[in-house]
């Protein structure tokens, strides 16, 4: 007998607008292929508009008779329907595949792996491992789903509740899928299904954070708990988009329900845009629509991790129309999210030196900076990055092994400095920031002095740095956590740097949990706040005031953990003067202020040639050259509040080594000396003369 393997894919919104009162066009279609007698047809994954289907053939059909086959089944059920635009099937021969099946509906996003259920007892001598081996084989459901892989029945161990005790985080799921637990037997006995089938969900979860994981878990609890005759399909997703002139989210969320009483499945609705909107009449009827399909669905409606009162008021919204239960999914801290870097490592056959660690929390550190961050997604992206350095470095060394070592991955954080150069050493390195060096080594002599002292209390760690672009605020502040942290003062001495504006939320009601969730990461460390003053604008602009809601809820941030938690904000003077008049908490509780002058032209000077010098070799000329341009510049350019500073002199060095490389592929010449042409071809640039035009008049020659 002859096996083959079918992908059938229709048309997602020719899908959406052809469904059945009973049945999906996908189910339709592969019904009416099951009418054949001479096959045998197994499903091996099923979503709303697409199929894998395992053919057994008795007779001696090729694939181009199987596809021949579909193609006629689809035109028998939908005659009206453009074939060719609506309906693609690829066939390939079956080698050895497996039969077990995919997460239906569910979207790629990584999912939450497990914890071991208890600590492994190993033998005296023994490595420490990453994690156990019950703990690999917990999250290979988890980690096939990520990569796109099959599961089969021998993937999963244990039941859905067991599975779901073996998450990580996922406090209050838990929770409630143990009520529920606890209360199937009197449904049972009182055959009171309609009652909880009745009931419906609001989970406040951020992206990335195993949505997919716990509602497919979820479903596979309550098919196995038999409140509800599950369905192959598992889940579907759906998003609300946000409402305009052109498009109706309501309605086009409605047309993937289908009313069969055989089975059901768990409907999860993104509601995020409609937040604010919860009350409007039209979402009300939205609401009661759903209602007639409770049973065929549970629906679950799912928000960002949100302020509670926020939840609440989503909350009492929906109980307006369907009894429904909050969940709030509170986002994995930095441990959790090495626990699950290191289940994944182990699935993929690696381990890890302790120290590692250090490098791939500040690589996540990094990730977050830019105020995206999508939680496991994200750790599977970096762990795979860490892999294929790994094998990089046993290709070049010639090695096989799979324990990743700290020297070999370090590369992967921009921001981990050289273990063997001290932070004073690198302040004392910098040039023109002599008078910045004294007052910070001040401020640390003085911090260590009162943890010495027992009838001194410690100060306010909290600073502010206030400079023009470019003067090396952001540096100094990476120094100052390395500095703390080497005399104890801190524990870890990290750097999270974030942009004002990264603190407001999206939504009403996110931005409290996501500053807090910001200065959480940063517990121990120095958290570096560019532009904060850029939510002082933004309060009394509209009603929402998430401006004044991040700093209410950083102040107290500051407060609470005045003792294990840097914050610097930085920004220009004026505007930070502006920022602490109006807000008199926040300057009490930032009691040291660093001032960072422009650089001079002598400084500048110098900056550039550092640069030059580590990386290229010079002539005679070039150096002279340099000197001259920079001596050339206005004063009044240089101490300009637009001037950019220590960035003016790496625009520029930037520009003249690409300038050496053009004339180095035009001549032919192996070897690559900067001269001082290239240095005037920079200069001369259209986009660098603009830019030093738009800051006064510099006389640019030499």
């Amino acid at each position: 007998m002859a096996a083959f393997i079918a992908r059938i894919t229709l048309n997602a919104a020719w899908a959406l607008d052809t469904h059945h009162e009973e049945m999906l066009p996908i189910d339709r279609l592969v019904s009416e292929v099951r009418k054949d007698s001479e096959m045998s047809i197994t499903v091996l994954t099923e979503k709303l508009s697409s199929c894998r289907l395992k053919i057994s053939i008795k007779d001696d059909r090729d694939t181009l008779a199987i596809s021949s086959l579909i193609r006629e089944s689809f035109i028998r059920c939908f005659p009206d329907a453009d074939v060719d635009k609506n309906l693609s099937c690829e066939i390939t021969e079956s080698v050895g595949e497996s039969d077990g099946s995919e997460p239906v509906s569910a979207p790629r996003e990584t999912p939450d792996y497990m914890k071991p259920s208890q600590p492994v007892e190993r033998e005296a001598g023994q490595k420490k491992k990453g994690v156990s081996r019950s703990e690999r084989e917990g999250v290979k459901k988890q980690l096939r789903n990520t990569s796109g892989g099959k599961d089969t029945d021998t993937d999963i161990e244990g039941s859905a509740l067991d599975r779901i005790e073996k998450l990580i985080g996922c406090d209050d799921f838990k929770e409630l899928v143990r009520g529920i637990h606890a209360v199937v037997p009197q449904i049972v006995k009182y055959n009171a299904h309609k009652s909880f089938t009745s009931r419906s969900y609001l989970f406040a979860v951020n992206d990335g954070y195993g949505l997919s994981t716990c509602l497919t878990l979820f479903a596979e609890f309550l098919g196995e708990s038999k409140l509800i005759k599950l369905s192959p399909k598992k889940i579907f997703e759906f998003k609300l988009e946000a409402q305009t002139k052109d498009n109706d989210p309501l309605a086009d969320a409605m047309r993937p329900l289908t009313k069969n009483s055989d089975a059901q499945l768990v409907m999860c609705y993104d509601i995020s845009e409609w937040m604010t909107k919860v009350n409007s009449p039209e979402f009300r009827r939205f609401l009661k629509k759903l209602k007639t399909y409770s049973s065929s669905y549970i629906f679950i409606f799912r928000v960002p991790f949100i302020e509670k009162d926020v939840i609440r008021n989503i909350q009492q919204a929906l109980d307006d129309v369907m009894i429904t239960q909050p969940v709030s999914f509170v986002p994995l801290d930095i441990n959790q999210l090495v626990c699950c870097a290191k289940a994944r490592l182990d699935e993929c056959g690696f381990t890890a030196e302790e120290d590692v660690w250090e490098v791939f929390s500040m690589r996540i550190n990094e990730e977050k900076s830019d105020g995206r961050f999508y939680g496991i997604d994200t750790v599977d992206k970096v762990v795979n990055e860490m892999i294929y350095v790994k094998l990089v470095s046993n290709a070049t060394l010639g090695e096989d092994n799979s324990v990743i070592q700290r020297d070999e991955i370090k590369s992967i954080a921009r921001s981990l400095e050289a273990d063997y150069i001290t932070a004073e050493t690198m302040l004392d390195e910098m040039i023109g920031m002599a008078a910045v060096a004294a007052r910070v080594k001040e401020i640390v002599a003085q911090i260590v002095m009162a943890d010495e002292t027992a009838a001194l209390e410690r100060p306010c760690l909290h600073m502010r740095f206030v400079g023009n672009p470019g003067t090396g605020k952001t540096t100094v502040a990476r120094i100052v956590g390395k500095m703390l942290k080497e005399n104890g003062i801190l524990r870890n001495g990290q750097f999270f740097e974030y942009a004002g504006r990264d603190l407001v939320g999206a939504y009403v009601g996110h931005t409290a949990p996501k500053t807090a969730e910001i200065c959480r990461d940063a517990y121990g460390s120095v958290l570096f706040i560019d532009e904060a003053y850029s939510l002082y604008r933004d309060v009394g602009k509209s009603n929402n005031d998430f401006g004044r809601e991040a700093l209410d809820t950083l102040i107290a941030e500051m407060e609470n953990h005045r003792s294990d938690l840097v914050v610097i904000m930085a920004g220009y003077p004026d505007e930070m003067t502006d920022l602490m008049k109006g807000n008199p908490g926040l300057e009490s509780r930032m009691p040291y202020l660093i001032q960072f002058p422009n650089f001079t032209r002598d400084d500048l000077f110098r900056i550039f040639m550092q640069m030059v010098k580590r990386s290229f070799n010079y002539d005679e000329g070039f150096e002279t050259a340099a000197r001259d341009f920079f001596d050339s510049i206005d004063e009044d350019i240089v101490q300009s509040k637009e001037f950019s500073n220590a960035r003016f002199a790496r625009n520029l060095y930037e520009r003249t080594w690409g300038k050496a490389a053009v004339r180095r592929q035009l001549d032919g010449s192996h070897r690559f000396v900067l001269i001082a042409q290239d240095l005037a071809n920079a200069i001369s640039d259209a986009d660098f003369t603009t830019m030093l035009e738009r800051k006064g008049s510099a006389r640019l020659g030499f």
